[in-house]
């Protein structure tokens, strides 16, 4: 049987944790002002219950990008990342694989990473 869930890319896990701190954030946060309150909702609505999955590329890419925020919100974005580690399936396509793909060049090594998948 194949497990279902689905995978997140750095956009949507920012949203994901940025959203899940507080909705008023994601206007405040440089990197989500293309997203709403309404796209976190209707990402949670897609995501649960169904499980998770995220590549170590995605989670460090993630992570560098709620270092760059301010406290006290940059220490509620960890708390709520590390709770999705925790609860999340993690995969992971070795550098040399993803960089044969040939969506490196166009994506980068994070989302070819997960366009193997």
């Amino acid at each position: 049987m194949t497990p279902s869930g689905f995978f997140i890319d750095t956009n949507l896990l920012l949203l994901l944790i940025v959203g899940s701190v507080g909705r008023d954030l994601i206007a405040k946060h440089r990197r989500l002002r293309r997203f709403t309150g309404e796209d976190f909702d209707n990402l949670i609505n897609l995501l649960y219950p169904e499980q998770v999955f995220v590549t170590p590329n995605t989670l460090t890419e993630t992570s560098n990008l709620l270092a760059q925020h301010k406290e006290p919100e940059r220490s509620r974005f960890f708390d709520r990342l590390k709770f999705i580690i925790q609860e999340s399936k993690e995969v992971v396509v070795a550098s040399t694989v993803a960089s044969r793909n040939n969506a490196f060049k166009r994506l980068g090594l994070t989302d070819a990473a997960l366009w193997r998948l």
